[in-house]
Parts: structure tokens; C-alpha cells; sequence
């Protein structure tokens, strides 16, 4: 994600960090429609806090998700 490069290591993992507490605390209290609106709503209102609403093309998309997803596995197996 070109947009993110002039984040540091460090920054960038206290925003994933940040990021997938919020996801995994939707998920836990069984919110997670309520996640993908909010979501949603902010990025139509350009209102997200890290990047832009122009700023994300689909390959970020896909990349997102693949990455999001081996995180999950990685956290589920080492419970």
C-alpha cells in the first residue's frame, strides 16, 4: 500500500493493533454488520483516520484481506 510508506515499522503496527482490536471486539459481541456499516460509512465520508478515501485501489483491497486472514490463522493456532 503505496500510502503507507512513510509510516514507520513501529507506527504501523500500533495501527494494525489498533485496527484489529476494534475488529476482533466487534466480532466477540457478534457486531460485525455493525463493523462493516460504520466502516463503510466512514470511508464514503472520507472520515478514516489513517488514509484517504482515494487512496485505496483493489489490489490494496486483495492484499488487505490475504494478510488480515494468515494474521487470523497465525492468532487461532497459537491459542
Amino acid at each position: 500500500m503505496k500510502f503507507l510508506r512513510h509510516f514507520s515499522d513501529q507506527k504501523l503496527i500500533d495501527i494494525s493493533v489498533k485496527s484489529v482490536a476494534e475488529l476482533l471486539e466487534y466480532l466477540i459481541t457478534n457486531q460485525a454488520e455493525e463493523q462493516i456499516k460504520n466502516a463503510t460509512e466512514k470511508w464514503m465520508s472520507n472520515q478514516l483516520e489513517v488514509i484517504g478515501k482515494y487512496d485505496v485501489v483493489a489490489e490494496d483491497i486483495t492484499v488487505i484481506n490475504h494478510v488480515r486472514g494468515k494474521s487470523f490463522k497465525n492468532f487461532a493456532y497459537s491459542l
